[in-house]
């Protein structure tokens, strides 16, 4: 098959992977959900959709942000705005003629690899769907898109809210704010808000560094850039320095100190934060102990009530794909046990109680935790061993026999794990096997054969292994 190569996405990385690979002479085709070019820098007030929020600047320079073969426009501001930049990024695509390789409003159900390496792509497009196959898959449809989110103890009452679903700061006026993070995402929203809120107050689980857009007049990047002949442990140590001169130390604005060297993680690059803290426009807080209806309990032992803890902006949705240890003993009833021989076929339900045994590794994934539902919630499926034992009385003899099996378990169910990792649930499953018993020989030494099924729903205990 001739080279042919799937792109997913038509954002920033999207657009230069289209236009390089292109040019390479190389068949390419690109699927993106949005209608144009952009990714996450098209503007959308729909909560649903992955996007920035209304007054979005990007946090880097256009300088050291452009593209090496398209410059940006002298008349961008040295900080792109998101409409800048959504139409930086479609002239870019216009320019190099990459539209009439992308299809737009187009879902990406599926990739298989097939076993000869190709690529099966599935892909829908106004309700009908399309099946291709490719030699080459490149996904650049970017980590934004999935909101994570973490979790506290105890349930709130208000409002609560990811970043993902903040678009702008209308719906907050005259509200209690409390920003969760110290992120540029959550810098950026607690200074946005508490141009409108009644009080907006920011709460730090750690020291952050915080790098002003603007030294010396020059972009902050730029400015930077000019020690790039220097080893990076010198660069790193003079920026610490340098910011530490700028802004003195996160603990005269009531903020945690960093704790780590200057390079270690991503800087937070806002101008406005700080201001914003010393004229008393945003209340800094501590980590969080817990939720309690509308107070919010810190670790410092003081708390508070809000209207809206609502911006959890460095946390998790924590969607899982563990291995666990299942171990289930229950009661339940023997579904069929069926004999068999030369002259007749016949299945019968067994009655009354028996009890069930069951060991496996299980498959769990879609958990989901937050403040409302506690912790984990988890969907599993999974593999096992279980055993079983019934009495049961064979209806033609008037003979009672005990079946008892062993065999295969198929595990569906859900799960509550604790924050220790044990697991509490409810297992449907069903094992089948060969039965055994001294009647079940008798039968299977005169001619037939003796099979039993059984399906179960019963109360779990086992403990997930991340």
């Amino acid at each position: 098959m001739k080279k042919r190569v799937c792109i997913i996405g038509a954002g920033p990385s999207g657009i230069t992977a289209i236009k390089n690979i292109s040019e390479a002479g190389i068949d390419v085709l690109a699927y993106d959900f949005n209608s144009d070019v952009g990714g996450n820098w098209i503007y959308n007030e729909n909560v649903s959709h992955s996007s920035v929020f209304e007054t979005t600047h990007i946090i880097s320079s256009k300088t050291l942000s452009e593209f090496e073969d398209f410059p940006f426009d002298e008349k961008v501001s040295d900080y792109p705005s998101h409409d800048e930049l959504r139409n930086y990024f479609q002239s870019y695509a216009k320019c190099f003629n990459l539209y009439p390789l992308i299809e737009f409003k187009t879902l990406v159900k599926s990739c298989v690899r097939l076993p000869n390496n190709n690529w099966q792509v599935t892909t829908e497009k106004e309700l009908v769907e399309k099946t291709e196959t490719f030699t080459d898959l490149v996904v650049c449809n970017g980590h934004h898109w999935e909101p994570k989110l973490p979790s506290y103890k105890g349930n709130f009452d208000g409002d609560f809210i990811h970043s993902h679903q903040y678009k702008k700061s209308e719906p907050f006026k005259d509200k209690k704010v409390l920003v969760i993070g110290g992120g540029n995402s959550a810098c950026d929203v607690a200074v946005e808000t508490s141009r409108v809120s009644k009080q907006t107050s920011m709460s730090w689980r750690r020291g952050y560094r915080i790098i002003p857009k603007f030294l010396m007049g020059q972009p902050s990047d730029v400015f930077a850039s000019k020690m790039v002949f220097l080893p990076i442990f010198i660069r790193n140590f003079l920026a610490g320095i340098l910011a530490y001169i700028t802004n003195g130390p996160n603990s005269i604005y009531g903020l945690a100190n960093p704790k780590h060297n200057f390079g270690a993680t991503h800087p937070t690059v806002n101008s406005e934060l700080l201001y914003k803290i010393r004229h008393g426009k945003i209340k800094p807080k501590g980590d969080i102990e817990s939720f309690d209806g509308k107070l919010v309990k810190f670790k410092d032992n003081t708390e508070e009530e809000f209207d809206v803890p609502s911006l959890l902006l460095s946390g998790r949705y924590f969607f899982s794909q563990n291995i666990g240890l299942e171990f289930t003993t229950a009661g339940g009833s023997v579904r069929e046990i069926k004999f068999s021989d030369s002259s007749e076929e016949y299945q019968e339900q067994a009655d009354g109680i028996h009890n069930t045994t069951l060991i496996g590794i299980s498959y769990n994934w879609g958990g989901y935790k937050n403040s409302i539902f506690g912790n984990w919630w988890t969907v599993l499926a999974g593999l096992g061993v279980g055993s079983s034992a019934a009495n049961y009385t064979v209806e033609n003899s008037q003979e009672e026999m005990t079946v008892a099996f062993q065999g295969l378990a198929i595990i569906l169910g859900f799960d509550y794990r604790t924050e220790n990792n044990w697991l509490f649930g409810l297992t449907f499953y069903q094992v089948s096997g060969s039965p055994t018993g001294s009647r079940v020989e008798q039968l299977e030494s005169d001619g037939s054969n003796v099979t039993a099924r059984t399906f179960l729903g019963a109360a779990t205990v086992g403990y997930q292994f991340n």
